[in-house]
């Protein structure tokens, strides 16, 4: 893709890119750390990209919903119902809810699959924000699990919603931001902090360093077996260790 240099696995890093004309460097940021007119431009950045037609064909209903739709594809089966009509809620068919084999869950292409994904995401922001230097900021979830902190600002991604509708922020409910695409219909986000008995909180520092001295990256079956240890696998949250 291009070159990184990392500051800390799953955080910083710094990436440089040379072109005829100019060198860009771009620094992605800790949330905690970016400013109220950052945090704003980003979201500008996606509501443009979501007010950005798709180029998907059959097409979604934009090209935010382009990269919805291509997670949507990884991980469930679908039959458009109307091929000639946008890909959107009421206008598909799950005609399986597991894909298998799957190709970007469950299986050694996790990681490299996702971060394509999020290297061509960034560039579309940046294009919707004609702002080369737009990057997607990371969060430090080991460091920093308020449920009133970043990223669940109000000026930014908006805070809990108890099991229920997004009250707070930019992007909630569907006047605000509307989901096209969603397994289940809904046209709102919903949100819950801690709600899965087994997954009341987030891994801290140290069961983050420990994962990554976790060897190997994968191994067979090369699946989400319970008793998988890989690197991988547990990172995926299908190990929990003892």
């Amino acid at each position: 893709l291009r070159p990184t240099q990392r500051k800390r696995a799953g955080c910083s890093r710094v990436q440089k890119r040379t072109s005829e004309k100019k060198r860009v460097e771009r620094v992605d940021e800790n949330l905690g750390e970016i400013s109220a007119d950052e945090r704003k431009a980003y979201v500008a950045a996606v509501k443009k990209l979501k007010a950005s037609p798709s180029r998907m064909r059959p097409a979604t209903s934009s090209r935010y919903d382009d990269y919805v739709y291509v997670h949507m594809q990884a991980m469930l089966e679908l039959e458009i119902d109307d091929p000639d009509k946008p890909v959107a809620n009421g206008n598909f068919t799950v005609t399986s809810a597991m894909r298998m084999p799957m190709w970007a869950h469950r299986c050694p292409a996790f990681l490299p699959w996702h971060r394509e994904l999020l290297y061509q995401f960034e560039r579309d922001l940046q294009l919707a924000a004609a702002d080369p230097n737009l990057a997607i900021p990371y969060w430090d979830w080991s460091t920093d699990q308020r449920h009133d902190g970043p990223p669940w600002l109000d000026d930014f991604m908006g805070g809990d919603g108890a099991d229920g509708p997004v009250r707070t922020g930019p992007f909630a409910g569907a006047a605000n931001w509307r989901l096209s695409l969603s397994e289940d219909g809904v046209d709102h986000l919903v949100r819950g902090f801690g709600r899965v008995p087994q997954f009341t909180r987030l891994p801290t520092p140290g069961e983050v360093n420990a994962l990554l001295r976790l060897l190997p990256y994968d191994a067979a079956p090369w699946d989400d077996s319970a008793r998988l240890a890989s690197f991988r696998n547990q990172l995926e949250g299908w190990h929990v260790p003892p």
